[in-house]
């Protein structure tokens, strides 16, 4: 004998919330499906000017403006700024 039960509209709207949620942590742990317009900002080595920019709240310019100044180090590859994340952290304990 097979028991069914259908799930209330407050269950499948938790379940939903919930679903919301582990993906958002997903996105933050840089686990999950990435998204186009929010950068991973797991534990990697180094990001990318746009990366950077997400994770401190500054704008792309700012971060151009700093890399460009020296402070943080970034490396050029190709056509592309790359912050390496010990220098990202040493760069904002400094008080950027």
């Amino acid at each position: 004998m097979e028991l069914r039960v259908t799930p209330s509209p407050d269950f499948r709207a938790l379940l939903e919330r919930l679903e919301a949620a582990v993906k958002a942590l997903e996105r933050i742990a840089g686990t999950g499906p990435l998204q186009p317009t929010e950068p991973p900002v797991g534990n990697r080595m180094g990001y990318s000017i746009h990366e950077v920019a997400h994770l401190t709240g500054l704008s792309k310019q700012t971060i151009y403006r700093a890399v460009y100044s020296g402070s943080p180090k970034a490396a050029r590859i190709g056509r592309r700024y790359i912050v390496p994340r010990k220098a990202l952290e040493e760069w904002l304990e400094s008080g950027g």
